[in-house]
């Protein structure tokens, strides 16, 4: 069973991304067409094989994998030994991570990545012992892809190459948002399920697909588009924002262009805050933040803090009977979660609270990579490859995101930001192995090195 929705779909996104970044680097390319995948293409699959799914992600990933082993070959002789030696110890590290839990015969209570809190909490299951699967083993591969292309992809483009792939991305952000502007009057105002079926005929449907969109305020439906939960919608408006944001404050248009580039930063953010998630929160916060630093101005940062400040007031309030609930269950965290309200947050800091035990035990190595997970991208990452194996992962990828810029520097605005918006929403792919990450970093720290560069000239 094939989706040729889909398929005509990303040929098209091939075609336009092909034409509007007239370069050679094909491999450069198809990195960002797997990006692009990630951003506007969540729901269904490429072709479906039974019960087995070839979602797009996985499906450009993949691709994008057979094309960096073609430049590593054809580059053999020109590679760095100092990259190469600071990727293989890293990935080295997850391999003797990955195998700690057989060595040792270890295994954790908690929920492993091949399952669900989620599932845990719904179907009234009781969480168990869990520790090396073969699931760790897909993982480990997904992370090889990711760590050797970002590599390719960072040492291939030049810094003002950077911005035609922003303008592509800011181009793409306007089809999202009329998606959604139609999506959110349809679901609402017409018929609720008839949109969404539409897309789910047309693109396939996955396991963890919502049939409908988030309930919100006054029991509006809030849009999801291409995606296939509210959580990697708000994950997908994010990155666009960013990405957005630097093509903002790098534009060299007209007036009338800029403001055009502020309202979809605008619409985006009011999607984000519409769906009335944490995750949208969280993602808005980080976004005040970088905000907050590229401003100058001292009056006009004590208003951006101000703006927060009101921010988080009108958020506790909306979250007010959740976060209630929330205080009321911190006494029954060691007990059995079934007794537990079902609710997203209280999930996602029960799974938070089962990996911070997990990890003061094991700190410096953490439970082995791909054993255990919680909704914080963070937790999930030091819990599984500890601190040991954390300093490694963020000194590899600080090393290879220097390539575009052919200068050492450490960002603490890139820091910063991923910790706000991954220390409560996400798990590891997030930050470890999605292509989207790497795309993050690319535009945070060309943010942070512009800004660096003009207070130098200054």
């Amino acid at each position: 069973m094939f989706s040729i929705f889909g398929l005509l779909l990303m040929i098209f996104i091939i075609f336009y991304i092909t034409k509007n970044i007239s370069n050679d680097k094909i491999s450069n390319n198809m990195f960002f067409i797997s990006i692009i995948s990630l951003l506007v293409l969540d729901i269904g699959f490429i072709a479906k094989i039974g019960t087995f799914t070839i979602e797009y992600n996985y499906f450009f990933s993949l691709i994008n994998g057979l094309f960096v082993i073609n430049y590593f070959w054809k580059k053999r002789k020109k590679i760095e030994k100092k990259d190469l030696i600071i990727i293989l110890i890293f990935i080295s590290m997850l391999f003797i991570s990955m195998l700690l839990p057989l060595i040792f015969n270890k295994s954790y209570y908690s929920v492993s990545f091949n399952d669900s809190w989620d599932l845990y909490f719904e179907s009234e299951k009781n969480i168990g012992m869990v520790g090396l699967s073969s699931h760790s083993l897909g993982m480990l591969a997904r992370v090889l892809i990711f760590i050797f292309s970002t590599y390719v992809f960072f040492k291939s483009v030049k810094t003002e190459e950077i911005k035609k792939y922003s303008i592509v991305l800011y181009k793409i952000s306007f089809i999202l948002i009329a998606i959604s502007i139609i999506e959110f009057i349809i679901t609402n105002f017409v018929n609720a399920f008839s949109f969404r079926k539409c897309l789910l005929f047309l693109f396939g449907e996955s396991d963890s697909t919502y049939i409908l969109p988030r309930t919100t305020f006054g029991d509006y439906y809030a849009p999801m588009a291409f995606m296939r939960e509210p959580s990697s919608y708000v994950r997908a408006m994010f990155i666009f924002a960013l990405n957005n944001i630097y093509v903002f404050i790098d534009s060299k248009n007209t007036k009338r262009e800029r403001i055009k580039v502020l309202i979809s930063v605008l619409l985006i953010i009011l999607f984000m805050f519409f769906s009335k998630s944490l995750s949208g929160y969280i993602y808005i916060l980080g976004l005040l933040f970088i905000t907050w630093c590229l401003i100058d101005n001292k009056k006009i940062k004590i208003i951006t803090c101000m703006v927060t400040l009101v921010f988080l007031i009108c958020v506790v309030i909306l979250l007010k009977d959740r976060a209630i609930k929330i205080f009321n269950a911190f006494n029954y965290f060691d007990t059995n979660p079934n007794i537990l309200p079902r609710q997203s947050e209280l999930i996602r800091l029960y799974s938070i609270n089962n990996n911070l035990n997990l990890f003061i035990n094991n700190v410096f190595f953490g439970c082995g990579f791909g054993t255990v997970y919680c909704y914080s991208s963070i937790i999930t990452l030091i819990t599984n490859i500890g601190i040991i194996g954390t300093t490694s992962y963020i000194y590899t990828i600080n090393h290879i995101s220097n390539k575009i810029f052919k200068k050492e520097f450490f960002s603490w605005l890139t820091f910063i930001t991923i910790i706000i918006t991954s220390s409560l929403i996400g798990h590891m792919s997030y930050i470890i192995y999605l292509e989207t990450f790497a795309y993050e970093i690319m535009i945070l720290k060309s943010i942070d090195y512009g800004r660096k560069e003009k207070k130098n000239i200054n």
